[in-house]
C-alpha cells in the first residue's frame, strides 16, 4: 500500500526541499528575516545549546510564512501550477485504470471462436445408389459473451495436388453466412461443397486413400466481439477418406 504512494510522497518533499534551497539562495527577504529572527534567539537563549535545531526550524518556518505572505501572487499561481499538476497526473492514473480495467473485462468476457471439427453428412448420389458427402464444420463459443454480426465462409475443394506453400485462405468471396453463437455453446458452419456443386464421391473418397487426390475443407469466422473490434479465425483441415474421415488440420 505505501509502495503505491511512495512516488507522491516523493514528488513532495523533493518540492519542499527545493523551496527551502529557493529560499535560502535567492531570496533576500527570507535571509535577513533569519538572521534577524536567529540574532534574537541566539540572545534570550544563549545558553540553551541543546535548543539550536528548534531554533532553526522555528526561524526557518516563520520566515517562510513572512515571504508566502509578502508574495502571496506568486505562490497562488504557484500552487495552482502545482494542483493543476497533480490533478492532470490523477486523470492518467485514473483512465490507464480504467484501460487496465476494460481490458481484463474483455480477455474475460469477449466471445472466442474456433473449430472443433467438423459433421460430415452423407445423401444419395446421382446414380441411386452410392452415397455422397457434405461437410459443416463446428464452430465453438467458448467466451462469456455472444457473437455479434458473426460471418462465415467455408469451401471444400478436390485437388490432384496438394494445395502449394503459403496458399491465401483470406481470399474474396461472397459466399458467406451469417450466426450468432451463445456463450459456451457450438453450431454447424455452412455445408461444403455447395449445392448444386455434386458431394464427395466414393471415387473422390477412393484417390483420397490412396493418395491419388486431396480432398481439402477450409473456411473462416469472421466475429464481431460485443466489447472490442472484430476477430477473424480460420480453419483448414486435409481429409484423408480412411474411417471415419480421419483429419489432418494444416
Amino acid at each position: 500500500m505505501l509502495r503505491k504512494y511512495l512516488p507522491l510522497l516523493s514528488a513532495i518533499i523533493f518540492l519542499l526541499a527545493a523551496f527551502v534551497v529557493a529560499e535560502f539562495n535567492f531570496a533576500q527577504s527570507f535571509n535577513t528575516c533569519i538572521n534577524e529572527n536567529s540574532a534574537k534567539e541566539s540572545t534570550n537563549k544563549a545558553h540553551q545549546y541543546t535548543h539550536a535545531l528548534i531554533i532553526t526550524i522555528r526561524s526557518t518556518s516563520l520566515c517562510s510564512a513572512r515571504l508566502i505572505d509578502t508574495h502571496n501572487g506568486f505562490f497562488a499561481a504557484f500552487a495552482s501550477l502545482v494542483i493543476a499538476a497533480f490533478t492532470f497526473t490523477l486523470w492518467r492514473f485514473s483512465a490507464r485504470q480504467a484501460d487496465l480495467t476494460r481490458e481484463a473485462m474483455i480477455a474475460g468476457e469477449r466471445a472466442f471462436v474456433f473449430a472443433t471439427g467438423f459433421n460430415a453428412l452423407w445423401e444419395i448420389g446421382p446414380d441411386g445408389r452410392a452415397y455422397c458427402w457434405r461437410f459443416r464444420p463446428i464452430w465453438q463459443n467458448s467466451g462469456d459473451t455472444p457473437t455479434k454480426d458473426m460471418l462465415m465462409h467455408t469451401e471444400c475443394v478436390i485437388r490432384d495436388t496438394p494445395l502449394p506453400p503459403g496458399f491465401n485462405f483470406n481470399y474474396p468471396t461472397t459466399e458467406t453466412g451469417t450466426a450468432l453463437i451463445p456463450p459456451r455453446l457450438r453450431i454447424l458452419g455452412g455445408q461444403a461443397p455447395r449445392a448444386p456443386t455434386r458431394g464427395i464421391t466414393p471415387q473422390d473418397i477412393l484417390g483420397a486413400q490412396i493418395g491419388r487426390k486431396f480432398i481439402y475443407l477450409w473456411g473462416w469466422a469472421k466475429v464481431f466481439r460485443c466489447f472490442s473490434r472484430h476477430s477473424k479465425t480460420h480453419h483448414a483441415i486435409l481429409l484423408d477418406g480412411h474411417a471415419g474421415w480421419r483429419s489432418h488440420y494444416l
